[in-house]
């Protein structure tokens, strides 16, 4: 029991540690946003593998303006890479 307490102690000041104060609008602040397109469900609701190489990677600026995220641009292309 102590160490599930300490464990979520822990996780607790980790979470306010990383969450900061509210961020003030017209700052901005920048997402990665990573689209694995490698697995689609098919008609019958069954999972489908695709083949690796269509991932995807998106920056979006949310602290600009909060209410209607903007795309400042997109990262190089990733083809060729493996993980």
């Amino acid at each position: 029991m102590r160490k599930f307490f300490a464990l979520m102690l822990g996780a607790a000041a980790l979470l306010a540690a990383c969450a900061g104060p509210a961020s003030m609008s017209g700052k901005p602040e920048f997402m990665v946003v990573g689209i694995d397109n490698k697995v689609t469900w098919g008609d019958d609701g069954k999972v489908q593998n695709l083949p690796p190489g269509k991932d995807a990677v998106t920056i979006v600026d949310i602290g600009s303006d909060p209410a209607n995220p903007k795309l400042p641009g997109k990262p190089a292309s990733m083809r060729g890479r493996t993980q």
